[in-house]
């Protein structure tokens, strides 16, 4: 009977929590765009990169030119926002140029040595170039050509609920342009042009109750390319933002006896309220359970960079949920942070000498009451 009561109030609050989140998903998120262009060079339909429609884009063009540079040219577009942004406000931008280069610079600190595996870094002739101006004054730049550049906390590569990548560009100072720019080299033969899709750049703005994720990101640290058998470390990431809490990622070490970390991020669309309470959703096997992964991983909130709350999962359950916390099974592990945050992560530290398979899945983010107020509301 304890049992069954145990169950009953968990599926209670946990379809309570469900109704908050569709409530509060239809909150919009305050996106900013870009309105006007500065200049162009060898840029075809400009316009489109400032027309707030994420799904028309223009293109930059660049060519290597038929012999020791003679035909060459390099293009461009700056984009202007109406208003400065102040520094370290992030702007968004959905570019497109290479599938490989955009997927091996998702994997933060490893994106540099995936992308020379495949070879698209270390035998490309194609340079994409990103900088953040004010009034045509540089602030900040990256460029693929120095692929750690695009793996800092000022320029990350991200994806959206649906896959489409954009680079978050977080200037150190007061910014109001994006400038694209494209070069090609005649490495691989000459003749040969290249382009890049500029869909257009957004900042977010406001406070929401409990903002839904809009972006994620990972990084590694510890790790190699042969330690993880040349498997990604975060598989299918945007499904911890769909919105769907059947849907997930998986944080994954393989079979590795080594120390290691693993971090999944979602960038909220705008800082929460101080009073918000977020339900991270994990799914852990008997193994990892038994081995004592709660210590091993831990739930971070940051704003504007810098950490608010960091707690290991076993922090985060009283006695009476821990026992509701069922190996296979999703469960929702409430974070109340107490002050405005704009990113949560979940960091996942690999147990050293387990020969068990480590991974770990991530449904989500969702709006929620935490689990111990929901259970005083609750019959016992």
């Amino acid at each position: 009977m304890k049992h069954f009561n145990s169950s009953l109030r968990y599926s209670l609050f946990f379809l309570m929590g469900l109704f908050l989140w569709s409530s509060l998903a239809e909150a919009q998120v305050n996106r900013r765009f870009a309105t006007t262009i500065q200049n162009s060079n060898n840029t075809n339909n400009q316009n489109n990169a400032v027309d707030g429609n994420l799904n028309t884009f223009a293109t930059v063009r660049s060519g290597a030119g038929v012999a020791a540079g003679l035909g060459s040219f390099t293009g461009f577009v700056t984009i202007q926002f109406d208003q400065p942004i102040p520094a370290n406000q992030t702007t968004f931008v959905r570019l497109n140029f290479n599938d490989d280069i955009l997927g091996s610079l998702l994997n933060g600190g490893l994106g540099n040595l995936v992308a020379n595996i495949g070879g698209a870094l270390l035998f490309g002739n194609h340079t994409v170039s990103v900088a953040a101006l004010n009034n045509g004054t540089l602030v900040n730049s990256a460029s693929t050509g120095d692929p750690e550049t695009l793996t800092s906390d000022r320029f990350r590569v991200l994806v959206d609920p649906e896959g489409r990548v954009f680079l978050a560009i977080t200037p150190t100072g007061t910014y109001n342009q994006i400038r694209v720019g494209s070069s090609t080299s005649g490495l691989l033969g000459f003749n040969t042009t290249n382009t890049v899709q500029v869909f257009g750049a957004f900042t977010l703005d406001g406070q929401e109750d409990c903002p839904d994720p809009v972006f994620t990101g990972f990084n590694t640290s510890g790790l190699t390319l042969d330690a993880l058998n040349l498997n990604p470390p975060v598989r299918n990431p945007q499904n911890a933002i769909d919105g769907n809490p059947n849907t997930f990622s998986s944080l994954s070490f393989g079979v590795l006896g080594v120390a290691g970390v693993i971090e999944q991020f979602v960038v909220l669309g705008a800082p929460s309220r101080p009073d918000a309470t977020f339900n991270v959703r994990l799914r852990l096997t008997q193994s990892l359970l038994t081995a004592g992964v709660l210590n091993n991983v831990n739930i971070v909130t940051t704003r504007n960079g810098q950490v608010v709350t960091n707690q290991p999962l076993s922090n985060l359950l009283n006695v009476d949920l821990l026992g509701l916390l069922q190996p296979g099974q999703f469960f929702d592990f409430p974070v109340t942070p107490g002050v405005p945050v704009d990113r949560i992560f979940v960091r996942y530290n690999s147990l050293v000498n387990l020969s068990v398979a480590q991974s770990l899945d991530f449904a989500g983010v969702f709006p929620g009451i935490a689990h111990q107020r929901w259970m005083l509301m609750l019959p016992m």
